[in-house]
């Protein structure tokens, strides 16, 4: 028994009680060895063509895509907006992943292949806009476009099956 048991039966009253175990704990590094450059992560890392957001990245006709969302809303004025790829893919990520609002803001930030999928060049820990914005996004979505986005990557799936089929 160690001396801090025996000390503790000693002045309970040699009533035992069991001690409790504790979970190990890394030696104390104080905050100014930790190096933030040196802390490894997947980021050194090259993006992998076989994650589905890349695949997925690649099925899609994007131009084609923003050009039908932005064309209904021409105006210029006012503050830039947010890119429309962004904007779709995140309808897309939180559709696919069935999230929440909040919870796709969440998985976009952590995932730098979900923002290779939004047409990021690079990782950024930066929110792509506040998950309040789903609302207008909703509400921009109508079927009519919904229809034309649908059949424009049908079409583009069709086309690259084909041009696969073609150079085999």
């Amino acid at each position: 028994m160690g001396y801090t048991a025996k000390k503790q039966t000693q002045m309970q009253g040699n009533s035992k009680r069991p001690t409790r175990k504790r979970a190990s704990t890394p030696d104390y590094l104080s905050p100014n060895q930790l190096i933030l450059s040196g802390f490894e992560t997947p980021f050194e890392q090259k993006l992998t063509r076989e994650n589905r957001w890349v695949k997925l990245a690649h099925s899609i006709p994007w131009d084609r895509l923003v050009k039908y969302y932005d064309d209904l809303f021409p105006s210029k004025e006012g503050r830039p907006a947010i890119s429309a790829r962004v904007r779709l893919g995140a309808v897309i990520i939180k559709h696919l992943g069935d999230l929440a609002d909040r919870e796709t803001i969440a998985q976009i930030r952590e995932n730098m292949f979900m923002q290779y999928f939004l047409g990021y060049s690079s990782f950024t820990n930066e929110e792509p806009f506040s998950d309040t914005l789903f609302v207008e996004i909703r509400k921009r979505l109508s079927i009519d476009l919904l229809g034309k986005i649908n059949e424009a990557i049908a079409l583009y799936c069709i086309v690259m099956q084909e041009a696969r089929i073609h150079d085999s």
